[in-house]
């Protein structure tokens, strides 16, 4: 029996964050992602004023890790549509243009809100402009979520 990486965060979250290349050990831990990471995206959260409570961190690769990623994306890529159907987001925020792209030629259109952030968190770190640019996708985000 396969178990899928499930994602850490609020049972009912009003935005969902999908990370590219999340490992099994990472989330097992509750640790989606390394230090620098999780530091840029709790900052972002708070200069857009969203609480953490507010928020669902999952990754595409819900079986096996990072090595294998393609096969691993198609043999439980069920998971990630039951885990979303299950929390039922407002929106979903996809880190990483790569992970979009994944997520959309697998499922189309979820009729669910969707933003895309170009960078990883690790490249919104390196630049103040991604970074300023993140957090007003965050802002925006945070709008849909109070209609």
């Amino acid at each position: 029996m396969v178990l899928p990486n499930i994602g850490v965060g609020s049972s009912h979250p009003d935005i969902m964050f999908i990370l590219g290349g999340v490992d099994r050990e990472s989330l097992i831990f509750e640790k989606p992602f390394n230090q620098v990471s999780e530091t840029v995206l709790v900052k972002c959260l708070q200069n857009a004023h969203i609480p953490m409570n507010k928020c669902y961190v999952t990754s595409i690769i819900k079986c096996g890790s990072l090595k294998d990623r393609k096969p691993n994306i198609e043999t439980c890529s069920e998971w990630l549509i039951q885990e979303i159907n299950e929390l039922q987001p407002k929106v979903l925020f996809f880190i990483g243009k790569k992970t979009y792209e994944i997520f959309n030629k697998k499922y189309g259109d979820t009729g669910i809100k969707t933003l895309i952030e170009d960078s990883t968190l690790q490249g919104i770190f390196s630049r103040s402009s991604l970074m300023k640019g993140f957090v007003e996708r965050l802002k925006l985000a945070n709008g849909f979520c109070q209609r």
